[in-house]
């Protein structure tokens, strides 16, 4: 079994990846200005 510690990492980091993903997405469609 993994660790719990380990987990909790790997789901922060995942949840930091997603809320790159999605700042880099609204900069994107703020400058391009392309309705949803």
């Amino acid at each position: 079994m993994i660790p719990t510690s380990d987990l909790k990492n790997r789901h922060i980091s995942i949840l930091h990846d997603w809320n790159k993903c999605i700042r880099s997405a609204r900069v994107v469609h703020g400058e391009t200005n392309i309705p949803r």
